[in-house]
């Protein structure tokens, strides 16, 4: 606009008001007005996202403050009982690489939105994923990060075209800092890089068809720069709603 504005600026001074001096000093005016509230709109937006970001931090805080407290617990009671593990699912957040239609993970294919991890080493089922130092490095499980975030850390995949899921962990769930091992995994929403931006995926069967092979079939694909940014933002959401949820429901 700056360069109309110029030249119909210059014209006036030449000529003298061209007819529109009224209309065009009511429209700057009202433009203006709308970006002072822009302005404000951006100050309250920033304070939003770092309340947002604080407020994340306190309940992770306090998520690992009860999950200790619980675990305690819980594992000295399964260890008196001999009881295996058999916990409410954990959320937690993993990447694959698209090859040839298919996703493909650390070692192997996916060809179901599903899995259970085995032990190549030391093959016992009860036990997967071991704890005890029998397999590894890298020892056996289902492997996932507590933050999608930290999805941008993780080497191997930059540059090639790959997916971020958000997955429910069960059977036995082994917690580090700043991840998990887990006996079974399934998907339950994925983002995939497309040319167009990124496919977003939470529908049971279109999960299913995205490990198919199909997903390029897939309608519903958002345009944007920052594809890699914009999953972790939209799974991250997905996981907060499904862990309110839940407390819900258990409550």
């Amino acid at each position: 606009m700056d360069d109309v504005e110029q030249e119909l600026d210059l014209l006036t001074r030449r000529y003298g008001d061209l007819g529109i001096e009224a209309e065009v000093r009511s429209i700057r005016d009202a433009r203006q007005r709308h970006r002072l509230e822009m302005d404000r709109l951006n100050e309250d937006f920033d304070r939003i996202v770092e309340r947002r970001r604080a407020t994340l931090e306190a309940i992770e805080k306090l998520d690992r403050t009860l999950r200790a407290l619980i675990d305690d617990v819980v594992g000295s009671t399964r260890r008196q009982r001999n009881e295996g593990w058999s916990p409410v699912p954990v959320l937690g957040f993993r990447a694959w690489v698209v090859e040839d239609g298919r996703l493909h993970g650390a070692w192997e294919m996916w060809p179901l939105p599903r899995s259970t991890a085995t032990c190549k080493r030391s093959p016992d089922a009860d036990e997967v994923p071991h704890t005890d130092g029998r397999c590894g490095p890298p020892p056996c499980g289902l492997y996932a990060l507590k933050r999608a975030d930290d999805l941008l850390d993780v080497t191997g995949w930059h540059g090639a075209r790959v997916a971020i899921g958000l997955v429910e962990m069960s059977g036995k769930v082994v917690e580090h800092t700043k991840g998990y091992r887990a006996e079974h995994m399934e998907v339950i929403a994925l983002g995939v890089v497309d040319p167009r931006g990124v496919l977003l995926i939470d529908a049971p069967e279109h999960l299913q068809a995205a490990f198919g092979g199909g997903f390029d079939e897939l309608d519903g694909v958002l345009p944007t720069l920052q594809p890699i940014e914009t999953m972790c933002f939209w799974l991250e959401a997905r996981k907060e709603r499904m862990s309110w949820t839940s407390e819900n429901k258990s409550a």
